[in-house]
């Protein structure tokens, strides 16, 4: 199954990383997920590797207007 979410909490504030980010993560076991969220911090280039995409997330970060 493919699954479609879009998030304006970025994984970089506490609500999309505790609960955005930890649901697809378990749900990217059996399905392939496609995550959209609008991050608001210029650190996202940093670290988006720490949170684990290689776990079958395919993430896209529009630009925050």
């Amino acid at each position: 199954m493919k699954i479609l979410s879009i998030s304006y909490d970025g994984l970089l504030e506490s609500l999309g990383y505790s609960q955005v980010f930890q649901y697809l993560r378990e749900l990217a076991k059996a399905h392939q997920i496609c995550l959209i969220t609008f991050e608001k911090s210029e650190e996202w280039d940093n670290i988006a590797m720490d949170f684990g995409f290689s776990l079958g997330v395919l993430h896209h970060v529009p630009a925050f207007i």
